[in-house]
């Protein structure tokens, strides 16, 4: 056997599957991950990252231009070439009643018109009134009051 030849050396320890998530997990990890020795190259990060402006103009610069292309054209597609849907979507926004009152007027009228032809037609008689002496009992029986 060759001395030369060192045995490889041994794979690191897997990371913990714990992801960044977001910034307010950051702080978290590292004081939890060094305090149960998880993650010791974190040990004393903490104070270095959260002082540094650095990472503060990062953690609101990056975000905000990432976003700033899509909050750009969304506000040009609002403000500057909005279609019938957009008005619609704000009319429901604020609640803004649709009131058209000829509109409602006309609808009281044909329910009431529908009401009186459904009246007519069940007030008929189905025999002759000239038989002598029923008159009197049919008009006391199709009293409409």
């Amino acid at each position: 056997m060759n001395s030369d030849l060192a045995p490889p050396p041994p794979p690191p320890p897997p990371y913990p599957k714990v992801g960044w998530g977001c910034p307010p997990t950051y702080p978290k990890y590292a004081f939890v991950g060094t305090a149960v020795k998880l993650s010791p190259d974190l040990d004393g990060i903490l104070p270095l990252t959260l002082g540094s402006p650095a990472f503060w103009f990062a953690l609101l610069l990056i975000p905000l231009t990432a976003n700033l292309r899509d909050f750009t054209r969304k506000y040009l597609k609002r403000t500057e070439f909005t279609k019938s849907y957009h008005t619609i979507q704000e009319v429901q926004k604020y609640n803004i009643p649709d009131y058209r009152p000829r509109m409602e007027w006309f609808r009281n009228a044909v329910h009431k018109l529908r009401l009186i032809q459904r009246l007519k037609r069940t007030s008929g008689f189905a025999f002759s009134q000239g038989d002598g002496g029923q008159t009197g009992i049919i008009c006391a029986y199709d009293y409409v009051g």
